[in-house]
C-alpha cells in the first residue's frame, strides 16, 4: 500500500475525531468549550447532574515526590432533541467540556 495513502487516511481519521462534537441547531459544541458558551448556544439542558471527584496528581521536586488529591467539579448536562434525534450528554470538568456521550432517542 502506498505510504502517502496511509498517511492521508490517518490524518483524515485524526481530523474527524478532533472536530466531532454535539450539534445544537447550527452550533457545534466541542471539547474545551465553556459552560456559558454551551448554555448560550443550546439553552437550558433537559437534565443536570453534578458531583465532585477527587483525583490524584503527582508533584515531583528534586529528591521528593508527592501525591495529592485535588477536587474536580464534574457536571453532566443532558440535552433532549426530540423523538427523532438522540439525546446527548455533555460532560464538564471545572466548567469546560471534556467529553460527550450519546443516549437513546429523546421524548
Amino acid at each position: 500500500m502506498n505510504t502517502r495513502i496511509v498517511v492521508a487516511a490517518l490524518l483524515l481519521i485524526a481530523t474527524s475525531e478532533a472536530i466531532a462534537g454535539v450539534r445544537c441547531g447550527r452550533s457545534l459544541i466541542v471539547e474545551g468549550d465553556y459552560k456559558l458558551d454551551v448554555y448560550r448556544r443550546c439553552g437550558e439542558p433537559y437534565f443536570k447532574e453534578s458531583r465532585v471527584e477527587y483525583r490524584a496528581i503527582r508533584l515531583r521536586n528534586p529528591g521528593l515526590e508527592q501525591e495529592r488529591w485535588v477536587p474536580v467539579n464534574v457536571e453532566e448536562w443532558t440535552y433532549n432533541f426530540g423523538p427523532n434525534s438522540f439525546m446527548e450528554v455533555l460532560i464538564f470538568e471545572n466548567g469546560r467540556v471534556v467529553g460527550t456521550r450519546t443516549l437513546g432517542y429523546g421524548d
